[in-house]
């Protein structure tokens, strides 16, 4: 992940108060909380990685 997408996501932390990441695994988009700390796909049924900005501790 390089710092425009981190700026990106903390930008909607802060001003939209969701998140949207791409599952890693199927490319679909996903909206979670900002202090989820697990991304989990509806499409994919599974917890498919860590939101990066609770990882990185800006949350």
């Amino acid at each position: 992940m390089n710092a425009y997408q981190i700026k990106r996501l903390a930008w909607q932390a802060c001003w939209e108060g969701v998140i949207e990441i791409e599952c890693p695994l199927c490319g679909a988009e996903i909206t979670i909380e900002p202090d989820a700390e697990d991304i989990y796909c509806p499409d994919c049924g599974k917890s498919t990685g860590k939101n990066p900005l609770v990882v990185l501790g800006i949350i």
